[in-house]
């Protein structure tokens, strides 16, 4: 797939859509509402120790983080212009042969190293077979900000407008086959971004975007989920424990389920959240703007702060029980004219 490539800074591109997890579309910081309802605050502690494997890596941004295992781990970003794929582990990682020029790349996802999704803007879908890329894109003007595969014959992608185009939500879902739209009910109003897909199970598939809309469901028959917040909602995972959804602009909300279809807001972050995995001891971290992580205790809705450096965002994480995880972004935020990543590890909760 052959690319047009746009002349604009980080700084517009940040502008108009922080790839799929900044600004808030002309808007003020929006509200996690309430503010003053009993939820938790972060408290600052050394809940988490990072190291720093990679630093103003001037092949851009990384935006997403995955592994099949703790030894085959997929970083994928770039620059506007020009994507870029990592795998390996720990510190070290090479440069994936694409088969085609492609533009940044927002999301990676799959269910093992035979069976690797990665989505970008302008519609870019690629899949990974254990052997060879083959270039599936949409022929949308919308980006593709998240993807989640349950099977090889059942994934999950959502997107939106950005720099590029694009006017509304997307989301689709993938048979084996084809990939189909799936209907977004219009009592969400019609919105113009879903940032991001995760599933609880393969019959409860959750997608989360712009001004706090959410969606469950799974196929093609998804619902609205109410949240009560009107907060951007950037991630949400279940990878092992229940659901837990992040977002936000300049303080971050951390949601959980309702038990009624919907999700309420548990507790509050110190900067915008980006990026959450859950892990089987019941603890979720949490990463986002300024270089913030954060340990989310799912039980006591307790968050530990772990306050960062830098002006970096950490745009997402992922990790393996008990072993190493990664934190991954870059300098999202500034007007420099390219993108530099950052790649974090540390011990993962167990």
């Amino acid at each position: 797939m052959q690319v047009n490539p746009r002349s604009l800074t980080i700084g517009a591109l940040v502008a108009l859509t922080t790839l799929g997890c900044g600004g808030s579309e002309g808007k003020d910081s929006p509200s996690t509402e309430p503010h003053d309802s009993g939820l938790e605050t972060g408290q600052p502690g050394p809940a988490i120790v990072w190291s720093t494997a990679l630093s103003a890596d001037t092949r851009g941004a990384w935006l997403s983080v995955w592994g099949s295992s703790a030894d085959d781990v997929w970083i994928v970003g770039g620059q506007p212009d020009a994507g870029v794929v990592l795998r390996g582990s720990g510190p070290s990682f090479s440069q994936q042969t694409l088969p085609a020029t492609v533009p940044i790349l927002n999301w990676v996802h799959g269910t093992g190293p035979d069976d690797v999704w990665v989505g970008g803007v302008q519609g870019t879908l690629l899949h990974f077979d254990g052997t060879a890329w083959t270039d599936l894109s949409l022929p949308v003007d919308e980006a593709i900000w998240g993807l989640y595969a349950v099977a090889s014959d059942d994934v999950y992608a959502v997107g939106g407008t950005s720099a590029w185009g694009g006017d509304t939500a997307l989301a689709m879902h993938f048979d084996g086959a084809e990939w189909t739209e799936i209907p977004v009910p219009s009592e969400l109003g019609g919105p113009t971004n879903l940032f991001k897909v995760h599933g609880v199970s393969a019959t409860e598939i959750w997608m989360v975007g712009v001004g706090g809309v959410a969606m469950v469901g799974s196929g093609l028959d998804f619902a609205p989920a109410p949240t009560g917040v009107s907060a951007d909602l950037v991630t949400a995972n279940a990878a092992f424990g229940p659901l837990v959804v992040v977002g936000g602009r300049g303080t971050g909300v951390v949601m959980e389920g309702d038990g009624t279809g919907g999700l309420h807001a548990t507790a509050q972050a110190n900067a915008g959240l980006s990026g959450v995995m859950v892990y089987p001891s019941g603890v979720a971290v949490v990463v986002g703007e300024l270089t913030y992580s954060g340990l989310y205790n799912i039980e006591t809705d307790e968050l530990v702060d772990v306050l960062g450096s830098t002006n970096d965002i950490l745009h997402a994480t992922w990790g393996t029980p008990g072993a190493m995880m990664y934190a991954v972004g870059g300098n999202l935020n500034t007007s420099e004219d390219h993108f530099k990543g950052l790649v974090l590890t540390a011990t993962a909760p167990q």
